[in-house]
């Protein structure tokens, strides 16, 4: 009876190790479960990082073609102004050469009108 003791002793032993393996099995189950889980939150991650470093990538050109667009146009407002106050002193220049002739004109009528007395006076 003593082997007997000593087998069911040992059996209950055996029992006790499985029942720890089980739970430890367990354990790892669910650490694998968790270990993948946060994996696949890792790879939506990154991915979600890749397509906003795209972005990115695509707003930095876009702030580049903008500065380009800026500089071609702050070079045409220039020429423009040039332009412009190259305009207006011509307008000024051809408004002077308006008030001369204009002028002339006035001084002209006035000695034909001078004339056209005198011949009627004659």
């Amino acid at each position: 009876m003593a082997g007997h003791g000593k087998a069911l002793k040992a059996l209950e032993s055996c029992k006790s190790s499985e029942r720890k393996l089980k739970t430890l099995v367990n354990d790892l189950e669910l650490k694998l479960i968790v270990s993948e889980y946060e994996r696949k939150q890792v790879l939506v991650q990154s991915n979600n990082m890749k397509v906003q470093q795209l972005k990115i990538e695509n707003l930095q050109d876009d702030i580049l073609a903008l500065r380009d667009g800026r500089v071609a146009i702050k070079s045409g407002k220039e020429e423009l102004e040039a332009s412009l106050h190259l305009l207006s002193k011509q307008c000024d220049d051809l408004k002077a050469e308006r008030n001369y002739f204009m002028l002339q004109i006035s001084t002209l009528q006035k000695v034909i009108s001078v004339l056209d007395e005198y011949k009627h006076e004659r």
